[in-house]
């Protein structure tokens, strides 16, 4: 019989038939596919930090890796758990991207976490990474007097459409800082992770 299982019961079926060497091997695979989206993270935020790109050839593989790893441990439950991350957690990124408020690398990588941890996981990594972020720019757009023009930009963004034509204003998209994600993304990826390992510590971390 399939069941949802904890942390993931909205988004992880497990079979719970499979005998004990296999459930072993997947929560072997799991802490594996964790520490290993740390090290991808943390590479990835290394190379936006150091050239304000992250490189296709850490995202695209990342992509492929996930779907076909847990295909590898857990068939067609594994894989379907592993596109449902990348597609959870591509989806709101995609949009933010072409509306230009988002590089491309970024959600490459944010879709290829989710593909490598699963949604629940990969949702989380979201959260913390936006979380940061936020607090980050907010604090450099109040540093550069940038507060005010940014959240009129954002206002008339939304509402544009239907607001009377001689009330519309265009966005003045040239002053609004670019932020790079990527040491964003490896600090919400080790919160995220590090939150569902507390045993690495000797106790839970918050």
């Amino acid at each position: 019989m399939l069941t949802a299982s904890a942390p993931s019961a909205m988004f992880r079926l497990r079979d719970d038939s499979a005998g004990p060497a296999l459930r072993g091997l997947s929560t072997l695979f799991e802490t594996i596919a964790h520490i290993s989206a740390i090290g991808v993270a943390g590479v990835a935020a290394f190379a936006d930090y150091r050239t304000g790109r992250i490189p296709n050839w850490l995202t695209l593989p990342l992509l492929i890796a996930g779907p076909a790893l847990w295909f590898a441990t857990e068939r067609t439950s594994g894989f379907l758990h592993s596109v449902m991350g990348i597609l959870f957690c591509g989806l709101v990124p995609y949009f933010a991207f072409r509306f230009d408020e988002m590089f491309g690398g970024d959600v490459k990588l944010l879709a290829g976490l989710g593909g490598l941890t699963g949604p629940a996981v990969g949702i989380e990594i979201e959260f913390f990474s936006m979380l940061v972020g936020s607090f980050v720019a907010l604090a450099i757009l109040m540093k550069r007097g940038m507060l005010i023009q940014t959240f009129s930009n954002m206002f008339f963004m939304v509402f544009n459409p239907i607001l009377p034509k001689k009330m519309r204003r265009t966005p003045n998209r040239e002053k609004s800082p670019a932020l790079r994600l990527g040491p964003f993304i490896f600090l919400g990826t080790c919160a995220a992770i590090f939150a569902h390992h507390p045993q690495w510590f000797g106790r839970p971390i918050w």
